[in-house]
């Protein structure tokens, strides 16, 4: 596979996954709501809690750091595509990820029953940063020891 190949690859990927998230994100608090409690009841039967409320939060947050995490590990994986350095490729790629995060917390003031919230700008942030941390750690052990991807 060519290098250019890789590159629209790798950004294609990096625009699905923020598709996924809008989509999710544009759903009214009905139908999240619904989600969560379904993922949250589960969660109460596997671990025998019944504080619906607090298991339904877990499972809302949950789903942010997935998803992402999964956002940082593509964008820094899109960005390692060109000759730039690791820690510019981090920076970036935790930069992109968190302007994503408030975009997508203000987009959800225009939903209905939802809300932007701060707090999941900082866990989203959090999240995206870990993946790329844990990405650029891969890449630096791949390097050290010489292993092709």
């Amino acid at each position: 596979m060519s290098s250019r190949t890789k590159q629209y690859l790798s950004y294609a990927l990096v625009a699905i996954w923020m598709v996924v998230i809008f989509l999710f994100s544009a759903q009214n608090s009905t139908v999240s709501q619904g989600q969560s409690e379904f993922f949250a009841s589960y969660l109460g039967t596997v671990t025998g809690s019944t504080d619906e409320s607090l298991l339904s939060f877990i499972t809302r947050k949950a789903a942010h750091t997935f998803l992402y995490l999964i956002l940082g590990v593509l964008i820094y994986n899109a960005l390692r595509t060109h000759t730039m350095a690791r820690k510019k490729a981090v920076l970036l790629a935790i930069v992109i990820a968190c302007g994503y995060a408030c975009f997508d917390e203000a987009h959800q003031l225009f939903i209905h029953g939802r809300s932007g919230e701060v707090r999941d700008v900082l866990i989203d942030t959090a999240a995206a940063s870990i993946g790329v941390a844990s990405h650029a750690l891969i890449d630096r052990v791949r390097r050290l020891h010489n292993i092709k991807k």
